[in-house]
């Protein structure tokens, strides 16, 4: 911290040679070496923004074992100092795997050895790149890994570090918030509250989490696991949430991630235009990262959404506003004390620990005040966040708080300082340092009187350094010998490039009378501080809590805030199976981008499963399909959504096929990456799950992709129960496939999305054109209504789109030609194709202009020639042209 000013500094800019550092400091002894340590930090300027801390330290650490069909998951986050468990069931798919890495994005990935080859190949191919010369797992540490940002590692332990016994004897160990003082037995029973170790291998997984801890991170400076700290323990369970792999999540556009365009921040990057970009309106750093948590793992637990849809009905309430506002003003100044506490823990920047500490202590009590004046008044509507409120800032809390505000203040440059009167002893101390700047400046005056023989002494001062003691400070003069300089009766210690350092009878008098005062008053600040600390580690649980409450306060701010802003509805959840009832549905990222949307209807039940969409290009298919995954999604999130009305069930997983995202690293074709997706539909899609797919089969031969399609969905109508699937396409092949089975018909909804032709020579609208004419005249305009109605279309209309994209008339023209040869003689001849004049006219000038050049010699020929051929060329462009 910041506590000491030195009264002297060094006058030049040189420090002492290095041997003279090391003998002072060896001769100050090992009791100094704290407040050594301590002093590092000082000078620091208050610091509010965490982000470069929290930057850094954003690292996950997983532990991985699979045993019998289950797979034990342990992981720890650096940022929160917290462990997560799970486990769970498990076919060599690894499913949940695949899902977890993708959520977590983990730093560090360690497993046991023996492990099933394709969880080993999993594992290798999310840590890309990887050894292009081996198919083995290379081991890694930390070291080389630590400061990289772009890919996992993965650490192979041996097999024993993960047995069950010292699995469990490693965590009966940890240091973990209210257990302190417990013996193993009590430890125990505390540990079974939260953690069932009937679920062994979990527990294995969380062994092996604490060996690579102990062995290659986290305790290199410590003995044993007691000296460790976490905050909590957390379980969690698949089943608990919506299942949705990355490639959903940015189907979606849930999150869409940018290359950030500063052009110091090349190797980050920016949320762009998003589900999350345009929800996150959190104000602390700790809520947005629960918000973002939750855009990962929506609930499916009915109660935690009912509860977060009171909450935001609660807050968008006219009456509430200003509840609203006032309470967001002072949770914007809640700190992140998770991180804060790693740091006090480290014994790292302190001073910047404690302000924010004391700052999040003073507001949070302002809100806790508030809720509860709030509530006191019958206003609570029985949300349960808000009964919780009483049980957060104890007393225990309120002694932390006096404890920083009777022992620190804010010196005038913002430092920490620890105040005056708390020990006598220090006062004394410091009044002695504050003092030593006259008392060197009077002694070195009367010593120097005793040197006026030695002309070429410009300046004689007495200077004190910690360490080193008070000292004869002398500069160097260019004019005299510098031996001559030296040899002056006090005793030489050495020389800058400026100065020349002596020790007198005198600077030997006031060592002894000053002592080593700055180690002695860094040792009783850090007795003090190291005081606070221990209080503040102490009741960790409890600021941990305030952390908790605060995030979630937060998160719920931000959800209130869009759907009063873009006028969601609450969503009704029914627990009837797998029903989708929504009125007026919209798309709200694509709202955002137009001035008008034109919403849609959307129903779906155990009678009718799947929607199939047709009709023609930029007629706002996808968008449909999408802005229905979205509310529902929204709908498990806790988020109100985009409609009039909506009535969703709770769905266990949201499938897409959407789009490919493609990548150098892949050697897939984006048809191969479709069809990949489309298998996970197949092998893991339930009755209860939600299939988005868009133009699957486009991007092979338009045969297969219909008998792809057509075969997916017989697939999925043979199941007992089929998932609720929604459908884009322009196989209208398909459609007369699916009517050769009458008995499936009474499962699909066939449905085009509408639009009209606009003939603008006739003033002629026609609503309902369903043949694939496109006319020559090039007065005919397609514009699409973005309507959805029931029916089917046979249209895609893609000439007129390519028209609309602004594609060459000719281009279309010859297009609309082949089409029309193809329907009469299905094989293409093109020499009943009439030519094209332009074409032709152009052909005839490329040939005509390589003729010339071919006898062309530009060394000796006249360039006039061929000049004249391309102003010809262009001339007659010019007169067809008008």
């Amino acid at each position: 911290m910041s506590l000491l000013k030195t009264p002297i500094r060094w006058i030049d800019n040189d420090l002492p040679p290095a041997d003279i550092i090391e003998r002072a400091l060896n001769s100050a002894g090992n009791n100094n070496n704290t407040s050594n340590n301590n002093n590092n930090n000082n000078g620091s300027k208050i610091n509010s923004n965490n982000d470069a801390f929290i930057q850094d330290r954003e690292e996950i650490i997983l532990s991985l074992i699979y045993h019998d069909l289950k797979i034990g998951i342990a992981y720890y986050d650096r940022l929160e100092s917290n462990i997560y468990l799970c486990e769970s069931w498990e076919d060599e798919n690894f499913l949940c795997v695949q899902l977890l890495l993708h959520q977590i994005k983990p730093k560090i990935i360690s497993i046991p050895s023996r492990m099933p080859q394709s969880l080993v190949n999993l594992l290798q191919s999310f840590s890309e790149p990887q050894d292009a010369t081996t198919n083995t797992i290379k081991t890694t540490y930390p070291s080389d890994s630590i400061n990289d940002n772009s890919n996992s590692y993965i650490q192979v332990l041996k097999g024993t570090d993960y047995s069950f016994e010292s699995s469990k004897n490693r965590l009966l160990n940890l240091n973990l918030p209210n257990c302190q003082d417990y013996q193993s037995l009590e430890r125990l029973k505390y540990l079974n509250t939260f953690i069932d170790f009937e679920n062994k291998e979990m527990i294995r997984a969380l062994g092996g989490l604490l060996v690579y801890l102990s062995k290659y991170l986290v305790l290199d400076e410590f003995d044993t696991l007691e000296n460790f700290h976490i905050n909590e323990i957390i379980s969690f369970s698949f089943d608990h949430f919506l299942k949705l792999d990355l490639n959903t999540l940015y189907s979606l556009q849930i999150f869409n991630n940018e290359t950030h365009p500063s052009y110091f921040s090349t190797d980050s990057s920016k949320e762009g235009l998003s589900l999350f970009g345009i929800i996150d309106k959190t104000k602390t750093t700790m809520g947005k990262r629960l918000l973002k948590s939750w855009f990962i793992r929506p609930p499916r637990k009915l109660s935690i959404i009912e509860q977060r849809h009171r909450l935001i009905s609660f807050f968008i309430h006219p009456d509430n506003i200003s509840f609203k506002s006032e309470l967001i003003e002072y949770l914007s100044n809640i700190k992140d004390l998770k991180v804060i506490l790693n740091r006090l823990k480290l014994s790292n920047n302190p001073s910047n620990g404690f302000i924010g500490i004391f700052k999040s202590l003073h507001y949070f009590l302002k809100i806790k005040s508030l809720i509860i004046q709030r509530t006191s008044n019958g206003c609570s509507g029985g949300i349960e966040l808000f009964q919780n409120v009483h049980q957060l800032y104890p007393p225990e809390l309120q002694q932390v708080y006096n404890n920083l505000l009777s022992t620190y203040q804010l010196d005038e440059n913002g430092h920490v300082e620890i105040k005056d009167g708390l020990d006598q002893q220090l006062d004394q101390l410091r009044n002695i340092y504050n003092s030593m700047d006259t008392i060197l400046t009077e002694h070195g005056e009367q010593e120097q009187t005793k040197f006026s023989q030695f002309s070429w002494i410009n300046s004689f001062r007495f200077v004190y350094y910690p360490q080193l003691g008070c000292l004869i400070c002398i500069p160097i003069n260019v004019n005299v010998n510098i031996s001559t300089q030296r040899n002056i009766p006090l005793h030489f210690l050495f020389q800058t490039n400026g100065y020349l350092y002596f020790q007198s009878d005198k600077t030997k008098e006031l060592d002894n009378y000053f002592g080593d005062i700055h180690s002695d008053i860094l040792d009783i600040e850090s007795r003090i501080e190291r005081d606070t600390i221990d209080l503040i580690i102490s009741k960790t649980q409890l600021l941990v809590d305030i952390v908790n409450f605060s995030a979630e306060l937060d998160c719920i701010f931000s959800l209130s805030t869009i759907s009063k802003d873009m006028n969601f509805v609450k969503p009704e959840i029914t627990t009837q199976h797998s029903i989708i009832d929504i009125i007026n549905g919209k798309h709200p990222l694509q709202e955002l981008c137009l001035p008008i949307f034109i919403p849609n209807d959307t129903y779906l039940n155990n009678e009718k499963s799947i929607v199939i969409i047709s009709g023609p290009n930029q007629s706002g298919k996808s968008i449909y399909i999408k802005q229905i995954a979205i509310i529902v999604y929204l709908t498990h999130l806790g988020c109100f959504v985009p409609a009039e009305r909506a009535t969703v069930s709770l769905f266990d997983r949201i499938f897409t096929r959407i789009s490919s995202r493609e990548c150098n690293f892949i050697s897939e074709s984006s048809f191969m990456i479709d069809c990949k997706q489309i298998s996970q539909m197949t092998r893991f899609a339930t009755s209860n799950s939600l299939l988005v797919i868009d133009e699957y089969g486009k991007g092979t031969n338009p045969s297969d992709g219909i008998s792809l399609l057509y075969g997916l969905l017989l697939y999925f109508l043979s199941m007992e129960k089929c998932p609720k699937i929604l459908v884009s396409t322009h196989f209208y092949e398909l459609i007369d496939l699916l009517h050769m089975h009458k008995e499936i018909l009474a499962s699909i909804h066939f449905c085009f999305m509408e639009f009209m032709i606009k003939d603008n020579s006739l003033n002629f609208n026609n609503l309902k054109n369903n043949n694939n004419q496109y006319s020559q005249n090039r007065n005919m305009d397609f514009i699409p209504l973005f309507k959805l109605k029931q029916g089917l279309s046979n249209s895609s209309f893609g000439l007129a789109c390519a028209k609309n994209a602004g594609v060459p008339i000719d281009i279309l023209e010859r297009a609309q030609q082949i089409m029309d040869h193809q329907k009469r003689y299905k094989k293409i001849d093109c020499n009943l194709l009439t030519p094209i004049p332009s074409n032709r006219n152009r052909l005839a000038f490329y040939n005509n202009l390589l003729s010339f050049l071919d006898e062309y010699d530009p060394s000796k020929d006249n360039i006039q020639p061929l000049l004249n051929i391309i102003q010809g060329h262009q001339h007659q462009n010019h007169t067809q042209t008008h």
